[in-house]
């Protein structure tokens, strides 16, 4: 692994216990509040696949953003409201573990006042990115996830996406 695989990863996860702290916080005021002082974006929810620690997911979805966690699609369902919420990670960190998720597992969300929200793991697919319609808002109340496809490609943004679509429970 380069020195540059190996920044990603440690700013990957540095980021997510720096993350924490301020979600800690937010749950406590109510305020949105930046992780760091030149952030322009802000915890928006917690994300726990199986046997894995919970993620702090970001608001808007942006490269920088996603070098420091996963990040929830503007103009989606925010957490916790009706519709469909999206969230995008990249999948040689955050969203590594999206390759073992099987239909049928259970996948939690918590959002900035709380509330638990579970969704079931009912499709995995691999899709085209110009093909878009599973980010649109089906009127069911539903999580999915993306991530680049394949996980194990040596090049970076491909023309693949790995997506996960989960109901809720």
């Amino acid at each position: 692994m380069g020195s540059q695989a190996v920044w990603i990863k440690a700013k990957a996860t540095l980021a997510q216990y720096l993350i924490e702290d301020v979600w800690l916080l937010q749950k406590q005021t109510g305020d949105k509040i930046p992780p760091w002082p030149w952030a322009d974006t802000y915890p928006t929810a917690t994300l726990t696949l199986p046997d894995q620690s919970p993620l702090y997911v970001l608001a808007g979805v942006s490269g920088r953003n996603l070098a420091f966690g996963p990040t929830l699609q503007q103009y989606t369902a925010q957490p916790g409201e009706h519709g469909n919420v999206v969230v995008y990670g990249h999948n040689d960190t955050h969203f590594k573990g999206l390759e073992s998720l099987k239909p049928g597992q259970l996948i939690a969300l918590e959002n900035t006042i709380g509330e638990r929200i579970f969704y079931r793991v009912s499709l995995t697919e691999v899709v085209n990115e110009m093909d878009t319609e599973w980010v649109t808002d089906n009127n069911e109340d539903i999580l999915t996830l993306v991530t680049c496809y394949p996980f194990n490609s040596a090049t970076v943004n491909g023309p693949q996406r790995y997506v996960v679509v989960s109901k809720r429970v």
